[in-house]
């Protein structure tokens, strides 16, 4: 992605309105809350590395991943004046990662905008911004989730923006690992099939 440019050697200057310190505690809060087994912290579209150094200064070992090579230059030569923190930067595509291992966390500190760029739809961009609102102020309790039985866990979820029951009953089979209801779903689809 060459599209930066020039841009990415006065992108700090542009953003020195955004708290990263504050970002990075708001998601080690996160991180902390909903329990992440270990300090490897992917950071999507880590631009010249703002969030990933103030992750590194708190602890984490961080991969930095970004399409764009010359933000990553950036990034990298900002990260030459602190040796000591352990980052990884990757120039990679986020639709194509090869991490050559597996992360902890995975944090992505986009806006619709930017989450539009990468083609996803402006009302699927609404509905996932809206959906980590609602974990995020306790609005959403993820880990009751998994207490559920599959009707309940359905119903639960069909009631956020953007979930209807089909990506409910795929959640349930692939992330819960309860096959039984695809088994379900096909047994109905043979069934209306045969009809």
């Amino acid at each position: 992605m060459r599209g930066y440019g020039a841009f990415a050697w006065y992108y700090d200057e542009l953003t020195e309105n955004v708290s990263y310190q504050k970002r990075a505690d708001y998601f080690l809060q996160l991180i902390e809350k909903f329990g992440s087994s270990g300090p490897i912290v992917l950071d999507l579209a880590c631009g010249t590395g703002s969030l990933s150094m103030e992750l590194a200064q708190r602890g984490c070992d961080v991969i930095g991943v970004d399409a764009s090579e010359d933000m990553l230059s950036v990034a990298q030569e900002k990260a030459m004046e602190h040796p000591e923190w352990d980052i990884l930067y990757l120039c990679q595509s986020m639709t194509e990662l090869d991490l050559f291992g597996t992360v902890d966390t995975t944090i992505c500190a986009l806006d619709s905008e930017t989450l539009q760029s990468l083609g996803i739809s402006f009302r699927k961009a609404d509905y996932i911004l809206d959906f980590a609102h609602k974990v995020c102020s306790g609005e959403f309790d993820l880990d009751a989730l998994v207490t559920l039985d599959d009707q309940a866990f359905i119903e639960q979820l069909i009631t956020l923006r953007g979930i209807g029951t089909w990506t409910a009953e795929m959640l349930l089979t692939f992330c819960l690992q309860r096959p039984d209801v695809l088994l379900e779903v096909a047994q109905l689809l043979s069934r209306a099939r045969h009809e």
